[in-house]
């Protein structure tokens, strides 16, 4: 499901919260949206029993946020590998992306130089 949404350019650049340039998956359909949502219902308890950082053990972290986290992971790292470059090179493209961040990607402003380039 990752690397469709991935060739069908379901990428949007973000930054993370400590400012450092970063892809995250979207927009997502209605489709795409009930997919992911079967997918974390189908996820057995194994597989998202990891207690939420800072808070009681008992409190779990939800299958949907781990399978779109895991998503958002996936599309952060794919553009940034050669494989990108098989998905195309039109705007917004992983492949455009991955030559731009490589482009400004220095100095305290580049995330946000990196961004405004994305838009």
């Amino acid at each position: 499901m990752g690397l469709q949404l991935l060739s069908r350019g379901r990428l949007v650049p973000t930054l993370s919260p400590r400012s450092v340039d970063a892809w995250r998956v979207g927009p997502l359909d209605t489709a795409d949206e009930e997919i992911l949502d079967r997918m974390a219902a189908a996820l057995p308890a194994e597989a998202y029993a990891a207690s939420v950082t800072g808070v009681p053990p008992f409190l779990l972290t939800e299958p949907r946020y781990l399978v779109g986290a895991f998503l958002d992971a996936l599309a952060d790292v794919y553009p940034r590998t050669p494989a990108a470059e098989g998905l195309g090179g039109r705007a917004g493209s992983p492949r455009a992306a991955s030559t731009f961040c490589r482009s400004c990607a220095s100095g305290p402003t580049a995330p946000r130089r990196w961004l405004r380039g994305c838009g």
